[in-house]
C-alpha cells in the first residue's frame, strides 16, 4: 500500500518532534556523543596552547571553507560556528589562533553590515540570523587591526630568522585576513564613499597573499575521520538544537581549495566594481551593473557594488537630468525661455524627482540573483509604463509652452527606451533560466525582433535625430 504524505501531515509530524522531521532531533541518532568546547577542554581533547603551525593553517583554512559556506545560504550554526574555539576565543592560550578567531567575529559583522546595507539578498542567498551568537566582541576597529599586524610581524621575524614554508603559509593567511578586513572597513561604510586608490592596493596586496595561501592549501593538517574531528575542534553537529524545528537540511561544507578560489574570485569583482565611482552618466552605470550581474558575482561582490555607486547617496536625480540631455536633449533642460519658466520647471522637477524611485529600484535590482531578477523586472515595469504616461502629459504641457522649437515626447522617448530594454531583458532572461519550451522560442524570437528591437532603435534614432537638432539650436 503506498503512503502518501500531504502537506498536513508533513506540519503535523514537525509538531510531534518527529526524528525525521525536526533536525534539532539529529543529535539523537548514532552513539557518538557531541561534546561542548568546555567539556572537550575539560577531558584535553581540545588543545588551546602548543598548536604546530601546520596545525593552525589546518584550523584557519577550515575556517574560511566554513565562512564560504555560509556566503553561499548556509546557516552559521551550521557552518563558521561548528569550529569551537570560536565558541570561547578569550580562553585560547595561543596568540595566533585567538586573535585570528577574534578578528573572524569582526570579518563576519563586517560582512553581515555589508550585505545587510547593500538591501539584494533573498533568503536563498544569506541568512543573517546569529543562533544567540555576539558577532561584535568588545575589540575596536583599529585594535583588531593592530592586534592582527602584531602577529603577523611576530611570524614575519620568525620567518625571517629561521626561514620555514609553514611559517610564511601562516603570515600569509594572517596578513590576508588583516588585509580582507580593512577592505571591508574602508570601503563599504554607507555614508562616505572609499578611497579607491587606498582600496585598490590593499586588494592588490589580497591577491598576492591569496595566491600564496593557494600553493599552500597541503600544509595545513586534516581530519581523516570522524574519530579524528577534534584535532582541528571542528564539531558539525554542535549547534544542531538551535536550528528551528524543520526537515534536516544538509550542509555541505566546502573544501579548502575552493574557499581560497572563492576568495580570489571576490577580490577580483571587487576590483572590479570599485571602476563604478569613476562612471558618472546614468547610461554607463546602468550597463556596468548589467554586465557585472551577468558574471554571476557573489552576494558580497553585489552588495559591494551596490554600496559603492556615488548615485546611491542622494543625488540620483542630478544624475537623472544630465542623463536625459545626453540622450535627447530636451528644450526644457536647455531653452533659457523654458527654464525660466516656473510652471516648465515644477512640471520637469516633479517628473525627475518620480523617476528616482523606478531607476534607484531597476539599479538595485541588478544587485539580486539572476533568478529573483526576473520576477522583479516584471513589477519594476509597472513602475515605468506609470513614468511613460506622466512623461507623455509633461512633454505635451512643454509642447504648448515652446512655440518656436518642438518638444514632442522628448521625455516619452528616454523613458520608452528604458521600458523597451526592460521588456528584452525579462524575455532574455528566459532563455539563461531555461523556462521556456522549444515550441515557444519561435514567436519569442519573432517578437523581439519585430517589435522590441525595432521599437528600440526607433527609439534611438528619434533621439539622435532630436539631439542633433536640439545641440544646433541651442549651441552658443
Amino acid at each position: 500500500m503506498m503512503i502518501c504524505l500531504a502537506f498536513f501531515e508533513a506540519m503535523s509530524a514537525i509538531e510531534m518532534m518527529d526524528p525525521k522531521m525536526d533536525a534539532g532531533m539529529l543529535c539523537n541518532r548514532g552513539s557518538r556523543k557531541i561534546i561542548t568546547f568546555d567539556q572537550a577542554v575539560q577531558d584535553k581533547i581540545l588543545k588551546l596552547d602548543g598548536f604546530s603551525n601546520a596545525e593552525l593553517i589546518g584550523i584557519i583554512d577550515s575556517t574560511f571553507a566554513c565562512l564560504v559556506s555560509w556566503l553561499e545560504g548556509h546557516s552559521l550554526a551550521q557552518t563558521v560556528f561548528i569550529n569551537l574555539y570560536l565558541h570561547k576565543p578569550y580562553i585560547i592560550e595561543d596568540r595566533v589562533l585567538r586573535v585570528f578567531c577574534l578578528a573572524m567575529y569582526k570579518l563576519l559583522d563586517e560582512i553581515k553590515e555589508l550585505v545587510h546595507n547593500g538591501m539584494v539578498y533573498e533568503e536563498e542567498d544569506f541568512q543573517p540570523m546569529q543562533y544567540g551568537y555576539h558577532l561584535n566582541p568588545d575589540i575596536s576597529q583599529q585594535r583588531m587591526i593592530g592586534m592582527l599586524r602584531e602577529v603577523e610581524e611576530d611570524l614575519h621575524k620568525k620567518n625571517r630568522i629561521n626561514p620555514d614554508e609553514e611559517t610564511h603559509a601562516l603570515f600569509a593567511r594572517i596578513k590576508f585576513l588583516r588585509l580582507f578586513l580593512q577592505v571591508l572597513i574602508s570601503m563599504f561604510k554607507k555614508d562616505e564613499q572609499p578611497v579607491i586608490s587606498e582600496c585598490t592596493r590593499l586588494l592588490v596586496n589580497c591577491l598576492d597573499m591569496l595566491h600564496i595561501i593557494q600553493k599552500s592549501v597541503d600544509k595545513g593538517v586534516t581530519s581523516e575521520d570522524a574519530n579524528s574531528e577534534y584535532i582541528l575542534g571542528f564539531e558539525p553537529s554542535i549547534n544542531q538544537r538551535l536550528l528551528p524545528p524543520t526537515f534536516p537540511r544538509y550542509t555541505k561544507i566546502k573544501s579548502r581549495s575552493e574557499a581560497i578560489a572563492y576568495f580570489i574570485d571576490v577580490t577580483e569583482k571587487f576590483k572590479i566594481a570599485t571602476k563604478i565611482t569613476s562612471i558618472t552618466s546614468l547610461h554607463q552605470a546602468m550597463d556596468f551593473f548589467i554586465d557585472f550581474s551577468k558574471s554571476s558575482p557573489c552576494i558580497l561582490s553585489r552588495s559591494a557594488l551596490q554600496m559603492m555607486y556615488p548615485g546611491s547617496t542622494g543625488n540620483l536625480k542630478d544624475i537623472l537630468k544630465e542623463a536625459v540631455k545626453s540622450f535627447i536633449s530636451p528644450p526644457a533642460l536647455i531653452s533659457k525661455a523654458l527654464l525660466n519658466n516656473s510652471q516648465a520647471k515644477h512640471y520637469v522637477d516633479t517628473f525627475l524627482s518620480h523617476c528616482t524611485r523606478p531607476f534607484t529600484l531597476f539599479l538595485q535590482l541588478c544587485g539580486h540573483n539572476r533568478a529573483r531578477q526576473r520576477d522583479k523586472l516584471a513589477h519594476i515595469l509597472e513602475d515605468f509604463t506609470s513614468l511613460q504616461d506622466e512623461a507623455e502629459r509633461v512633454d505635451a504641457y512643454l509642447h504648448t509652452l515652446s512655440v518656436n522649437s518642438s518638444h514632442i515626447a522628448c521625455f516619452g522617448t528616454w523613458i520608452l527606451y528604458h521600458t523597451l530594454r526592460i521588456m528584452i531583458m525579462y524575455l532574455l532572461t528566459g532563455f539563461e533560466l531555461e523556462l521556456y519550451s522549444v515550441h515557444e522560442f519561435y514567436y519569442i524570437y519573432w517578437y523581439l525582433y519585430e517589435f522590441l528591437y525595432g521599437w528600440l532603435i526607433s527609439a534611438l534614432s528619434r533621439a539622435d535625430s532630436f539631439l542633433a537638432e536640439n545641440e544646433l539650436l541651442y549651441d552658443p
